[in-house]
């Protein structure tokens, strides 16, 4: 940490030590150690100032005996595990995580608790009816890919090691548009540098980097300091070859957040939310940072990558992809721990719309995500159909897709459950192949026999925009889903 990194993050500790000591068993905690009354002072106000974004966060969830446990179990393994000269930097580390896991604490205790639904897909196909969610009185955690291979994310990914940030940067943003946050950190990490010389990409970076960008200018001196030494983070770790062209700030600042806090992404995208003042969640489906997706087509040729796969070529797609396969390190793949527990509280566990080979069906090759699915038989299991087939799925329909989908289910150890309980399909107006663009309508095939062999029932409407040909009406599918929670799920009125 640079020196005036240091110098703000004592200043803002001094301010904002009463707000972090409002989580009063962390500071019980810290006194029951056997550190100096010198290193409980330093700690406690280097602790305050990181935790700036996260103070007023779920303190009165942690008021339970259960919470109090939970926290002393966590910060006494930290500390066990840490040197003393570490004592700081694992201290903000833990305040964050119980932050983090205080805040679902608190959403699960809350009075007249909101549904929840829990939406695996991609990007850009999801983002109206993750729009239209946000108006509505839900809450809504989006579980993203966590093997994108293409893009700014390739280049961070091979360049640091890290979990590529492209898709949970995008998410975020677009939950940020739709609970209406404009301020002027969301306009900062929505920004790109030029696509034009390398230089000039360099230039625009250090007017961010250095503060002298008018949006860092005019933000009050914390929340700036924050987001700086993100940039900084970032900045030292690519180096000066690193092609900035087309970049975007968000992803830098997520990249830093994600180096700064130990390689921890879900503390990483903690802190982006509160920096962007975003209500909503957003998690990728596994943190394994070096897992990668390949296609075996049904000519036996493989497809390395999931930015490939998605652009197969004409040939590639007439042969057709006949599985996916999800390859990590020696650890595998296994589920991040924040989308367990997502889904272990979901009333509503929907997957799609997105490319289906791509964002959809993969999520159910990471280990312990069928079977957390499983374990929640509360939820409705919904699958979202496409409007439009794409490169993934040329020649396919909706029906083949639900048995590609329930083969790799019952692969995975679903079998004791039915794969969806819902099925919604955009209903067919005309009795011939009709195409919008490059791509032809997704056809439903035989969708009311293959929803009757798996136990779901097909729900048949108009879900296409009437204004964005091939694309879905966020606000008809958002509430189509909110039709189908368990009636014991659905907020009244008065509690929304």
């Amino acid at each position: 940490m640079g020196d005036q990194s240091q110098k703000t993050l004592q200043s803002d500790g001094q301010k904002t030590a009463n707000s972090f000591g409002k989580c009063k068993y962390f500071s019980h905690f810290l006194q029951r150690t056997s550190l100096s009354d010198g290193a409980k002072k330093r700690d406690m106000g280097s602790a305050s100032a990181v935790s700036r974004v996260v103070a007023d966060d779920g303190p009165g969830a942690l008021s339970s005996s259960r919470g109090y446990r939970i926290v002393e179990e966590r910060l006494t393994d930290a500390i066990s595990s840490a040197p003393k000269a570490d004592y700081t930097k694992v201290l903000i580390g833990a305040a964050f995580n119980i932050a983090r896991r205080a805040e679902t604490w608190g959403d699960r205790m809350a009075e007249g608790r909101l549904p929840h639904i829990v939406l695996f897909s991609g990007g850009t196909a999801c983002r109206s009816t993750n729009l239209a969610l946000c108006s509505k009185p839900v809450r809504l955690t989006r579980i993203v890919p966590a093997w994108d291979s293409g893009g700014s994310s390739k280049v961070i990914r091979e360049s640091l090691g890290l979990l590529a940030v492209g898709d949970i940067r995008q998410a975020l943003i677009t939950m940020a548009y739709g609970e209406g946050r404009s301020g002027d950190v969301v306009k900062l990490c929505n920004a790109r540098l030029t696509t034009g010389a390398l230089e000039d990409a360099r230039t625009e970076f250090a007017l961010y980097a250095e503060g002298r960008h008018p949006l860092l200018e005019r933000m009050e001196p914390g929340l700036r300091g924050a987001i700086l030494n993100y940039l900084r983070t970032f900045q030292s770790a690519v180096g000066d070859d690193f092609d900035l062209r087309n970049g975007s700030i968000g992803n830098f600042i997520l990249t830093g957040a994600h180096l700064a806090h130990n390689r921890d992404i879900n503390t990483a995208i903690f802190v982006f939310r509160k920096l962007c003042d975003i209500t909503g969640h957003v998690w990728p489906s596994t943190v394994s940072p070096d897992v990668t997706l390949s296609a075996r087509l049904k000519d036996g040729r493989v497809v390395d990558g999931q930015h490939r796969v998605t652009a197969l070529t004409d040939e590639e797609g007439a042969a057709g992809i006949r599985e996916i396969m999800l390859s990590a390190g020696e650890e595998g793949a296994p589920a991040n721990d924040a989308v367990i527990e997502s889904i272990e509280s979901a009333d509503a566990i929907v997957f799609g719309p997105g490319s289906f080979f791509t964002s959809v069906l993969p999520h159910f090759l990471v280990d312990g995500i069928v079977a957390a699915i499983v374990r929640n038989v509360h939820a409705r299991r919904i699958f979202i159909g496409n409007i439009l087939q794409c490169r993934e799925t040329r020649g396919m329909d909706l029906a083949r897709m639900l048995d590609v989908m329930a083969r790799v289910w019952h692969a995975q150890g679903g079998s004791e459950m039915r794969l969806f309980t819902h099925v919604l399909a955009n209903r067919q107006l005309l009795p011939f192949e009709k195409s919008a663009g490059a791509f032809a309508y997704l056809g439903n095939g035989a969708l009311e026999e293959t929803c009757a062999r798996l136990g779901a029932e097909a729900v048949v409407g108009e879900f296409e925009d009437a204004w964005q040909r091939g694309q879905h009406d966020g606000s008809v599918v958002a509430d189509t889903l909110i039709s189908l929670l368990p009636s014991q799920a659905v907020a009244s009125p008065a509690s929304a």
